[in-house]
């Protein structure tokens, strides 16, 4: 993964990286609002930390299509590539609370935390690799 991460940061155009963490950050953050304020309400986090996903997935979707990959490509089709690669990230949001509070003990907020940095991580390469790639390899950038 270390290898594949460094070849596409290495075909990157300039300022890709920065717009992805902008957007993502924006994204990670609405998460992580969203999901402490309705588990501090009294959702069960894994409801908590689903509603919230959904919403920032939404955000991200719109924020990277438009501004961190500048796709024009079918949007029905790159929805229906963004839409699995967010289900397996609500997948890894929801076991990640559970795993860590129910089974290590650990406080919900570093449940969040875990789901904030490692989902994105990979949805950087997947989103760059399979959701926009056509428009990149239409470019000639790799």
């Amino acid at each position: 993964m270390t290898i594949a991460l460094a070849r596409t940061v290495a075909h990157a155009p300039p300022g890709e990286i920065l717009r992805f963490i902008a957007v993502g950050g924006g994204a990670t953050l609405i998460y992580f609002l969203l999901a402490t304020s309705f588990a501090n309400l009294g959702y069960l986090l894994p409801t908590a930390s689903a509603a919230a996903y959904l919403v920032s997935s939404a955000f991200s979707f719109i924020g990277h299509r438009a501004f961190t990959f500048a796709s024009r490509g079918p949007l029905f089709g790159e929805i229906g590539r963004f839409v699995p690669l967010n289900l397996a990230g609500l997948a890894a949001s929801l076991l990640a609370p559970i795993v860590m509070t129910n089974g290590m003990g650990l406080a919900p907020a570093y449940a969040t935390l875990t789901s904030c940095v490692v989902v994105p991580s990979i949805n950087y390469l997947a989103m760059r690799g399979l959701v926009f790639c056509r428009a990149q390899l239409r470019s000639g950038v790799a």
